[in-house]
């Protein structure tokens, strides 16, 4: 190495390429990490505030606290859950136990839990590129410890604001945290760390990470495989896999026996099954799938009381504000999962136009790594440095494969891809390395910094804005439909009915009330432009379930609105059964 020709290049200027790895100083230098945490806590914030409002369009967030709330209520069968996993709700539960904030704040609640998950999960992968830089420094002692640093938390930024974001409530942004950890402890299975507790550690985490997403059980496997061969010595490490096994098995165990109980089956989560047959079989609306074309015998499927239009009535049994979406695994029980070239394909096909949009997300880092590939022209001791950092990358490789054979969304995928990015520019600078790409190395990054930090600046600007301008930073819509409800006497415990609810009914949660029936999505035309006997008709068969009102959203304009009263400062419409509607 030349060290002797170009000390400047190196940020410790005792550090020697003779001193041991443990004594090396690869953190990132204060002035940085500083200046990262401070955009993380603007940027991070901003993004979560100007969507504090706000639930994705089938609502996870208001299913995951229908779930906290069935945990704290002790109300067992609605609280084991086989479609949504537990600890994102656990989280929830304990939040809504100890603070008792009003209904208005329950959902600025769970934006604000996932913000602190954001910031946890800096703290995470900063133990994993701390830790990676750790036992590869050496061989990289020519690239200074801040161009590696402003690489990292580029990636961390960009991966995290804008491939994964904090817009949407899901357990994603904890998972990534579990990620980096796994991915860290790995590092230094790697390097030497064969302690029991070690791996004990590693269980830990991975059974952590399984109760809160079912997809990272059989990735734990891999996680588990990848770190006993990464150690190199399989004979003398198996009781440490073992006990980590073991200690895997402890954490998810007990929530595995209560859930395979309550669907009287084993299982560990039906999420990706019926996800998988929801997409490859196109099931267009998977609670209201009734079997059609010979896709199975549905054990339990929602009631269809109507066919033209299409009404469904779900009163019972689960306990839930929106039951259709509260528990898919429940309706879509006896559903065939047959394996179908043509669908996989096609599941395939639509993955792949997700990776080529996160790619196209961050082409910046695209454009940094084929610049220094060209420039620097070290194909085989690219493809040689890759191959030893297997373990690394082979776990998150394996993620993105799994979910791209059911369904990819950048939320799923975004710390894996994170992981990918950082395999890929470990491996693309090669040592021993000349000064000039040393130089090139560092200003390829720079450049990449520099675009981000655009970017971020954009961003914080917008969101500053949405913090005055957008419904979902300043109006609480579903908080005031559930008030004028109740001042129309619709009164916790009531039962209501819906046109195209498709699981937006935080409003109901709120309200204490439950939608019981529905005019599913494609049918609310049929309803809106019928003649007003069949319209008496779908009133009479909503009422027949217990419904005491009608809500929808947003009729047509041509919609006959008679009877209905628009609710105030929305687009939601209600219509009192009973009394022929408000006059």
């Amino acid at each position: 190495m030349e060290l002797s020709k170009d000390k400047s290049e190196i940020s410790e200027p005792n550090v020697l390429e003779s001193a041991p790895a443990s004594r090396l100083r690869v953190g990132p230098p204060i002035w940085l990490r500083i200046s990262v945490w401070t955009i993380a806590v603007i940027a991070g914030f901003l993004q979560t505030w100007s969507s504090k409002f706000f639930f994705s369009l089938m609502s996870d967030g208001n299913n995951y606290l229908d779930v906290a709330s069935a945990y704290l209520r002790h109300d067992w069968p609605s609280a084991i859950n086989g479609w949504w996993s537990p600890m994102f709700s656990w989280i929830l539960g304990a939040l809504i136990y100890l603070t008792k904030l009003p209904g208005y704040w329950e959902t600025p609640m769970i934006h604000l839990v996932n913000l602190g998950a954001f910031w946890a999960s800096l703290l995470c992968f900063e133990f994993f590129f701390h830790t990676l830089l750790k036992q590869h420094f050496l061989e990289h002692i020519q690239i200074e410890r801040r161009t590696w640093w402003l690489l990292g938390y580029s990636l961390f930024l960009s991966t995290s604001l804008y491939v994964l974001t904090l817009g949407f409530p899901t357990p994603d942004i904890w998972i990534s945290a579990m990620s980096y950890l796994a991915a860290g402890i790995v590092v230094r299975i790697r390097g030497g760390d064969r302690r029991h507790a070690t791996f004990a550690i590693l269980g830990v985490l991975l059974g952590l990470g399984y109760l809160f997403k079912s997809f990272f059980f059989p990735l734990s496997f891999i996680i588990l495989l990848t770190a006993w061969f990464a150690t190199g010595a399989l004979r003398k490490t198996l009781t440490q896999f073992i006990l980590a096994l073991v200690v895997f098995s402890a954490v998810s165990a007990p929530f595995i026996s209560a859930l395979s109980r309550a669907k009287h089956r084993l299982t560990i989560g039906d999420t990706g099954r019926f996800a998988y047959f929801m997409f490859s079989a196109r099931a267009p609306q998977p609670p209201f799938w009734l079997g059609e074309h010979n896709t199975g015998l549905l054990k339990h499927p929602v009631r269809q009381l109507l066919t033209t239009p299409r009404l469904y009535e779900f009163a019972t049994p689960l306990n839930a504000s929106y039951p259709p979406y509260y528990d898919m695994s429940y309706w879509m029980d006896g559903a065939a999962i047959h394996f179908s070239l043509r669908a996989q394909l096609a599941v395939l096909r639509q993955s792949a136009g997700t990776y080529y949009q996160i790619w196209l997300e961050q082409i910046v880092f695209s454009v940094g790594l084929l610049a220094l590939a060209f420039a620097l022209q070290r194909w085989s001791a690219f493809l040689s440095s890759l191959k030893k950092l297997w373990y690394v990358w082979l776990p998150s490789l394996f993620a993105c494969l799994g979910y791209s054979i059911v369904l990819t969304e950048g939320r799923y995928v975004a710390s894996f891809v994170l992981i990918l990015w950082v395999s890929a520019f470990l491996a693309g600078i090669p040592s021993p390395g000349s000064l000039a790409d040393r130089r090139f190395f560092r200003g390829v990054v720079l450049a990449i910094c520099c675009v981000i930090s655009v970017r971020i600046a954009r961003s914080v600007v917008t969101d500053s804005i949405a913090l005055h301008s957008s419904p979902a930073a300043r109006e609480n819509v579903d908080w005031e439909v559930a008030q004028d409800l109740r001042a129309l006497g619709i009164l916790p415990g009531d039962r209501v009915a819906g046109i195209v609810i498709m699981g937006n009914a935080h409003w109901a949660r709120l309200a204490g009330i439950r939608v019981v029936a529905e005019i599913p999505l494609g049918e609310e035309l049929a309803f809106w432009s019928a003649d007003p006997a069949l319209r008496h008709k779908v009133m009479d068969t909503f009422a027949s379930t217990g419904a005491r009102a009608v809500v929808a959203e947003a009729p047509p304009l041509f919609a006959d609105r008679a009877g209905w009263k628009q609710l105030q400062h929305t687009d939601y419409y209600v219509y009192l059964l009973g009394n022929q509607g408000i006059r």
